[in-house]
């Protein structure tokens, strides 16, 4: 009989220009971003407690199958779930999110009919729950376009709006008030590729640059 385990790999430059040996910090927002960009469904997250092997990372699911990655990474794992607590099934998919340690690019491994790792219970800690995942989703909404390129439109309810911008080692990269027509829009073309974070009147947003 043949096994239900059909992979798909998607190679995603999400963040190139990262600095060199990617910190958990680090890779947490790459994922996050990710999925409040890609992923349309309730999922949970879970990460890998293991700081990452220099000699590859080896995950085996729950169908007793192999994923195997050639490089060192941080690794995630989402699950399908069912918010309807009326309604039981078990999770339809899992998908392996791995995290190359040393530029920060993000491989995706989706195992149909598979309940996550199968050492879930022992190596792995939920990260998300579905409830929090959409309201960070939600709180991204109000600052687009998320990737940018160029120009940021923000939330702003005033004549003038304090805005700052930090990396993620929390290096303070600009500071200003944007008043005027310009009060809820910000240039952000001089920041290189990356991900960063949005200071809006005190309220925090985490940002893509492409």
């Amino acid at each position: 009989m043949r096994k239900t385990f059909i992979p798909m790999l998607v190679l995603l430059a999400w963040a190139t220009s990262l600095p060199a040996q990617i910190t958990r910090e680090q890779a947490d927002e790459i994922v996050l971003d990710y999925i409040q960009n890609e992923v349309n469904r309730p999922v949970f997250l879970y990460v890998n407690i293991n700081a990452p092997d220099k000699e590859g990372t080896e995950i085996t699911t729950s169908n007793e199958e192999k994923i195997k990655a050639k490089y060192a990474c941080w690794v995630y794992c989402l699950t399908e779930c069912v918010c309807n607590p009326l309604e039981y099934r078990l999770p339809f998919w899992s998908r392996y999110l791995f995290v190359k340690e040393d530029d920060g690019n993000l491989l995706e491994v989706i195992a149909n009919k598979d309940l996550g790792p199968k050492d879930l219970t022992s190596s792995w800690e939920v990260m998300k729950t579905p409830s929090s995942l959409f309201a960070s989703k939600e709180n991204n909404k109000s600052l687009h376009p998320n990737p940018v390129n160029d120009l940021l439109t923000l939330p702003c309810n005033g004549e003038s709006t304090r805005v700052e911008i930090y990396d993620l080692k929390g290096t303070r990269l600009f500071a200003g008030t944007l008043s005027g027509e310009d009060a809820c829009r910000l240039d952000v073309s001089f920041l290189s590729a990356g991900v960063y974070m949005v200071k809006v009147e005190g309220e925090n947003f985490k940002i893509i640059k492409n």
